[in-house]
């Protein structure tokens, strides 16, 4: 099996070092990988936030299983792209993924309060949270 690692922090270096000692794994890509993924895995010189270029390479290199590491490619829908070619990817359809990639948190710096905007499917809520009172 060929498999294709996308992303390159430490998460993928993990991956992709645990792939690479696997039974049955030929090979492993990682797509752009770093210095430290480079002694378990080919790197390819590829933006990860790119999907197209992404599906190109795994064509290119005949890869068997992809697994997409951060959330831009998912938001931006790789796992829905390379499905729709009838590719083997692991990780979130674009929908699945924006629930994430759509968590804004802003903190108010001025005080001690926290506002949190959440959203969610079809509706935004906001909710403040007061600081916990300690005695005197």
């Amino acid at each position: 099996m060929r498999v294709l690692i996308v992303g390159s922090g430490g998460r993928e270096h993990a991956l992709s070092a645990k792939l690479a000692g696997e039974p049955g794994v030929q090979q492993v890509y990682c797509a752009p990988g770093n210095a430290g993924i480079g002694a378990v895995a080919t790197r390819l010189a590829i933006d990860a936030g790119d999907p197209q270029a992404i599906l190109a390479a795994a064509e290119r290199e005949s890869i068997d299983l992809t697994v997409v590491g951060p959330e831009l490619p998912l938001d931006r829908g790789i796992v829905d792209l390379f499905m729709s070619r009838g590719r083997l990817i692991f990780g979130p359809s674009r929908a699945a993924a924006q629930l994430e990639c759509d968590l804004v948190v802003l903190l108010d710096v001025g005080g001690p309060d926290v506002l949190i905007f959440k959203h969610a499917i079809s509706s935004i809520s906001q909710e403040r949270k007061a600081p916990s009172e300690t005695p005197s």
